[in-house]
């Protein structure tokens, strides 16, 4: 497989895993192994978290972006979380658990990508 094809594999998985849709929306949605976070990461830099914050153009300690989805996907208030002074908005119920259970791993796979 290509390296283009490889990425457009990886962001329809991110997309179809991180968006339910409204027939699915009282399920569990999986996020796919290659959107794992980093295992037993240390706290999210203040870098990180500076980075992140930028990802929709505002300086303004409100991440719009799901971090889960490595800043890819506009993330929706009513999953907010937060972390170290910022609010984080995730896509989904299932991204916002996976930010809280582990945000240093969480954001350091999203810093990369950015």
């Amino acid at each position: 497989m290509s390296a283009h094809g490889f990425r457009l594999s990886l962001l329809l998985l991110l997309l179809f895993a991180c968006s339910p849709s409204p027939e699915t929306s009282a399920l569990t949605v999986a996020v796919p192994a290659a959107a794992a976070a980093v295992p037993h990461a240390p706290p999210p830099s203040a870098e990180c978290l500076d980075k992140a914050d930028l990802a929709d153009g505002a300086g303004d300690r409100t991440v719009h972006r799901c971090a889960n989805c490595a800043l890819v996907m506009e993330g929706d208030q009513k999953f907010s979380s937060t972390i170290a002074e910022y609010t984080f908005h995730s896509c989904s119920g299932t991204c916002k658990s996976a930010l809280e259970a582990n945000p240093g791993g969480v954001l350091a796979r999203a810093c990369l990508h950015k």
